[in-house]
């Protein structure tokens, strides 16, 4: 004969706790981990980014071309904004400084080389280079706005900056100024 039992609703729940269970840990543990496993991520791609920026600026022929470039050429900022990075107050400036590195003198958009500071000048040999420098704004994965804790619910922003030397010191052939006053 057959042993016949009855079921009984004793463990019906436990499915209803694990179902709550699942989705605190996926609300309150994984998501806020992914967010915060991305920004490093985001941050590492802007910074090649920027590098491969100044990198292509400091190829250019005349400093003038250089800020062209920068503000003119939006592959960049198409790829960054494909990471999910925004970028805001972009500066480009040359610094140039003695070989000992006792002296240093910063450039922005306009100001011309101080004779004394270019190739053939009084403070000769110098290393000449050009330096990026823009605000990095990360969103993070999943974005919510009920509250505002940067980095998990909200941008994260970094102040990134690049360098690179400045390739081009010859002059121009026509006018006989140094192509890194032009």
């Amino acid at each position: 004969m057959r042993n016949r039992t009855q079921r009984t609703k004793t463990g019906s729940t436990v499915m209803s706790e694990f179902a709550a269970g699942t989705c605190i840990l996926v609300c309150f543990l994984l998501i806020p981990i992914f967010n915060i496993a991305f920004l490093p991520v985001r941050f590492m791609i802007s910074n090649g980014v920027l590098s491969e920026l100044t990198h292509r600026l400091s190829h250019c022929d005349t400093r003038t071309e250089s800020y062209k470039v920068m503000s003119g050429d939006t592959w960049w900022r198409n790829t960054l904004a494909k990471c999910g990075v925004t970028t805001s107050g972009e500066q480009l400036t040359l610094l140039i400084s003695s070989s000992d590195g006792s002296r240093s003198v910063a450039l922005k958009q306009g100001e011309v080389v101080p004779s004394d500071w270019l190739p053939g000048g009084k403070n000769a040999p110098c290393i000449y280079s050009l330096e990026t420098r823009m605000n990095c704004s990360a969103d993070p994965l999943f974005k919510t706005t009920s509250i505002n804790v940067a980095g998990l619910t909200q941008p994260v922003t970094l102040s990134m900056t690049g360098r690179s030397q400045w390739e081009n010191l010859s002059r121009d052939p026509r006018t006989l100024a140094y192509y890194i006053n032009e």
